[in-house]
């Protein structure tokens, strides 16, 4: 049983659906599925067929039997290889997927068109003849397990549509075999007004369609909650959030929605967790601008991406996206709140980075009432005013001798006397915006007047070439960096500056000392992101340089640098002192032992185990597409019909066809997915079908004509068409207007089990042929060891020999 919902009752409101389809969803009962516990209707009879009659009657007797409208325009596929659409009309737009989603354009001079836009203008589609309402109750609410809570609710949705929709003609019956597990009424409406009746003060006709309020979800949601409230004999009351809420609001956006019954099934949402670590990570000690703040996010399983650059530069819709865990959809800062945002994000690290504390973002403070602070207003004692004084003239002091350190004379300097109690108050000095704070942070030397230009010809170098032999470099610091800690005291800018000089000068050194931090960190954390590895090892070194330790670490990388060039030179003359008859030995014994070792690892790959065949769908392997053998192959169709007169196919190569030789897989699709199930549970199944339009499915059927056959909930289908790689995801799909007849013999009944009775075929061919090269590498390894064997003896012969 599950607990989606830990109370309340959740409305959902479906139109668009056809009437007969509806009325028969009752009765469309799967194999061990429990009955509708109770049913009514009203403005008709009780029996199915008298029901679809009575509804059709009253659509002609309004002239809405059968009424269409114009469809939204849309686009449809060519052939890929003509660029035709079915109405024979070249096509005129290109879908491409530009990483993130599919997206078309208008197609260029010279570019093969994969889409056709069909206008509105000639589309049309069946109006909606019914709406579908669903109520679902908690189980706090309803046990389903109870007749009688599940008689109360029952009445308590028929009195509910008998008082607010009295001139609408429907069928309601109870449930409580779906898969949430939860009791739900469904109640069938014809779109098509019964009788007049009035709702909230709007009079509705017979013969109009429901529309507006009547099949809009919120409008529905907030009238049901309004009636419950007013009839409290019911025994309902509705605890979840109500419309109009900012609670509520929150929970129709998709991720909020998944947050919202998150939070209701009393777990920590991804959007909960989000802002929790991005407050961790602000307060953290480690993080001081925005890489150790995208690190200390990834070290806690938090990915953040800047979105909405345009070119490099900042779009209309630039901002951080948090990825959390495992999730395939990030979550945008301002969906979070705007003091998560890029810009919000950027303010609060630099006002860490001038000493102040960072603000709780909104929403998570706790603030009450300030305490009066235990001061009392008094006249300083002789004593005081003497300390007061004192400490007023050592700052003086100090200000003087900085003064004079840096060469400003006393007529450049306004002096401000020192301020005793009995002086007037001074006017109280403007308070910096957060603006300025952050421009004074950064370093804004618009008011100074310095050329800064060094700065660009000092930037980090990395990935140096390794050193050979290094000569004495010059000192490391530079008169510029110099410059800059005289002018500029701060120390982030001092030491971004240290670290340029370094890397500009010291190449090779400073890439053995970030190496060698690296190696230190695996060896804490082995399975450290690389990324986070090299932030943490630039900002050991930033801080090593400005604190004037930089110097000892270069000099001591330089040291383990020639010492390793001194015996990389050693080696050297060490070989060029050897004799050719040695020289022309050792290649030999190398030749052989490099040739054995390489067949020996060819050996261990081979008797590596050979996986199972696993009984689980594998879809074709890549490139069938390409060098024209994905045309018109034979194809068998798997399809699952919708109400909707769409399908579900599951396409498969068909086994006689000559592409399918040495197939481990016959689907063109096939792929693995994790999904949750309501207990929090995870389950893996297999997705293998594409959808279909009704358009498309009345093409695969026009083409395959009487060659299908029926197989329990399946239709099967024998036809042709051409393979093309699909744009989101690795299989393939056949485009409807490539389909064609098949030239293979009707299927049967039990196509499908002799397509698995092929795969399993290919499998077992395919480990029989493996077994085979694993037997001929082991042959090929063992004649080899032998030859090699021979061919020491015969060297150490010969050795012997000239020793003699």
């Amino acid at each position: 049983m599950s607990t989606v919902t830990k109370g309340g009752i959740v409305r959902t409101v479906l139109s668009g659906r056809s009437a007969i389809g509806l009325l028969a969803y009752e009765r469309n009962l799967k194999e061990g599925q429990e009955p509708p516990l109770f049913s009514a209707s009203r403005h008709c009879s009780g029996s199915f067929s008298m029901q679809v009659r009575e509804w059709q009657a009253t659509r002609e007797k309004h002239g809405t039997d059968g009424a269409v409208r114009a469809a939204r325009g849309r686009n449809e596929t060519v052939d890929p290889e003509t660029g035709l659409h079915a109405n024979g009309q070249f096509g005129d737009t290109v879908e491409y997927f530009d990483g993130k989603r599919n997206r078309t354009r208008p197609v260029r001079a010279g570019e093969m068109p994969t889409h056709l836009y069909i206008p509105p203008a000639a589309l049309t589609e069946k109006q909606s003849e019914a709406v579908h309402t669903i109520y679902a109750a908690g189980i706090d609410s309803v046990n389903p397990e109870s007749i009688e809570d599940c008689e109360r609710f029952f009445k308590a949705v028929q009195a509910e549509r008998e008082e607010l929709y009295a001139g609408l003609q429907e069928k309601l019956w109870l449930e409580r075999n779906g898969e949430s597990g939860l009791v739900h009424v469904h109640v069938a409406s014809n779109a098509t007004i019964y009788r007049d009746f009035t709702l909230n003060g709007v009079e509705y006709k017979a013969g109009q369609k429901m529309a507006g309020d009547l099949t809009k979800v919120n409008e529905v949601r907030g009238r049901g909650d309004q009636f419950l409230d007013e009839h409290p004999e019911l025994g309902f009351s509705q605890r979840l959030a109500r419309v109009g809420s900012q609670e509520y609001s929150d929970a129709q956006k998709r991720d909020g929605q998944k947050s919202y019954w998150e939070k209701q099934r009393g777990k920590e949402s991804n959007q909960d967790r989000a802002r929790r670590e991005i407050y961790a990570a602000l307060v953290s000690g480690s993080v001081s601008d925005r890489d150790t703040f995208i690190a200390e996010l990834a070290a806690h399983d938090v990915k953040v991406v800047e979105t909405g650059l345009r070119r490099g530069k900042p779009g209309k819709n630039h901002d951080y996206s948090y990825l959390v865990g495992d999730a395939k959809q990030g979550i945008r800062g301002t969906t979070l709140g705007v003091e998560y945002s890029y810009n919000a994000v950027g303010a609060q690290l630099d006002l860490k980075a001038l000493g102040q504390e960072i603000e709780m973002p909104a929403g998570k403070q706790h603030v009450g009432e300030a305490k009066p602070l235990p001061f009392e207003e008094r006249p300083l004692s002789d004593a005081e005013q003497a300390e007061y004084d004192e400490m007023v003239g050592d700052v003086q002091e100090l200000a003087r001798q900085e003064r004079e350190a840096q060469g400003i004379t006393v007529e450049q300097v306004q002096v401000q006397q020192p301020v005793t109690q009995q002086q007037p108050e001074p006017e109280a000095a403007p308070k910096l915006s957060v603006e300025e704070q952050i421009a004074a942070v950064k370093g804004d030397y618009s008011r100074f007047d310095m050329d800064m230009s060094w700065m660009d010809e000092h930037r980090p170098k990395r990935n140096a070439p390794a050193a050979a032999e290094v000569e004495e470099p010059a000192a490391v610091e530079t008169a510029p960096v110099e410059t800059l800690k005289a002018h500029q005291p701060d120390p982030k800018i001092a030491a971004d500056a240290l670290m340029a000089a370094a890397w500009d000068e010291h190449p090779e050194e400073m890439g053995e000392l970030e190496a060698g931090i690296i190696a230190e960190l695996r060896a804490v954390d082995p399975e450290i992101d690389q990324k986070v590895a090299e932030i943490k090892a630039d900002t050991r070194l930033r801080t090593r340089a400005f604190n004037g330790e930089l110097s000892a670490d270069i000099k001591a990388a330089r040291e383990s640098l020639q010492e390793r060039a001194e015996q990389a030179r050693q080696v050297r003359e060490q070989q060029q002192a050897a004799t050719p008859e040695q020289d022309a030995s050792a290649q030999q014994s190398n030749g052989t032992a490099e040739a054995e070792s390489k067949t020996e690892a060819r050996a261990n790959d081979a008797e590596a185990p050979t996986p199972q065949a696993k009984r689980r769908e594998r879809q074709l392997k890549p490139g069938l597409d390409r060098d024209g053998r994905g045309k018109g192959v034979e194809l068998i169709a798997v399809v699952i019909e919708r109400q909707d007169g769409g399908a579900h196919v599951d396409y498969q190569l068909a086994a006689a066809d000559p592409a399918a030789k040495d197939q481990v897989g016959l689907h063109l699709y096939a792929e693995e997915q994790t999904r949750r199930n309501a207990n929090g549970s995870e389950r893996t199944i297999t997705r293998r079908d594409r959808q279909l339009k009704r358009a498309e499915y009345e093409q695969l059927k026009l083409a395959a004509g009487d060659n299908s056959v029926e197989n329990g909930k399946y239709k099967i289908y024998g036809l042709r068409g051409n393979l093309q790689r699909s744009l989101k995801d690795n299989g393939y799909t056949v485009p409807p207007n490539s389909y064609q007849g098949s030239t293979l013999p009707k299927v049967q009944p039990d196509v499908l089990h002799q397509q698995r009775v092929a795969e399993n075929s290919a499998r077992e061919d395919s480990a029989a042929a493996h077994e085979a090269l694993k037997a001929r590498v082991k042959q090929s390894a063992a004649e080899m060891r032998e030859v090699n064997q021979q061919n020491r003896d015969r060297s150490m012969s010969h050795d012997s020999g000239m020793g003699m």
